[in-house]
């Protein structure tokens, strides 16, 4: 591997990078931390995600009925997720009603909620504010021209 295309960061740089990631909004010469980070960190969630495949590929080899392994430092699932069946809404009329549940479900319209309290200056009765925070998120302008990961096959 050509050293261009290499982001090493040791565990010890971690505590530099995040000492010096405040300094991006003073200081643009800073960023070039959180630019390496965010690389870093795309390209460990997408091998992670060609590892899973991999390992989702060898059990099914080995056994079609493996849905868990254990080593001493990894539980490793390869299980169905999400519903098994649906509901056809449509069709709602014909299906047995032993089969579903009806419950109601209630939106609040934050639109209606805003004019209402611009008009009367007061909070709708039954309607509270929720406390919310501001977060900061970082993400890349760019994603780099380096491609991405192909896995060996």
């Amino acid at each position: 591997m050509k050293q261009d295309n290499q982001i090493t960061i040791k565990f010890t740089d971690l505590e530099l990078i995040k000492n010096e990631s405040g300094k991006v909004v003073l200081n643009h010469n800073a960023e070039k931390f959180l630019v390496k980070l965010l690389n870093l960190k795309d390209k460990v969630e997408q091998t992670l995600e060609l590892c899973k495949g991999e390992i989702k590929r060898y059990m099914e080899e080995l056994d079609q009925d493996l849905v868990s392994i254990n080593t001493d430092n990894l539980r490793i699932m390869n299980r169905v997720y999400g519903s098994k069946y649906k509901l056809d809404t449509d069709l709602i009329e014909h299906i047995d009603k032993k089969f579903y549940t009806v419950k109601p479900t209630y939106y609040l319209n934050s639109k209606e909620v805003d004019d209402y309290i611009k008009k009367t200056d007061i909070i709708p009765n039954g309607i509270s504010i929720n406390s919310r925070e501001k977060q900061v998120s970082v993400s890349l302008k760019k994603k780099p021209e380096q491609g991405e990961i192909e896995w060996p096959k």
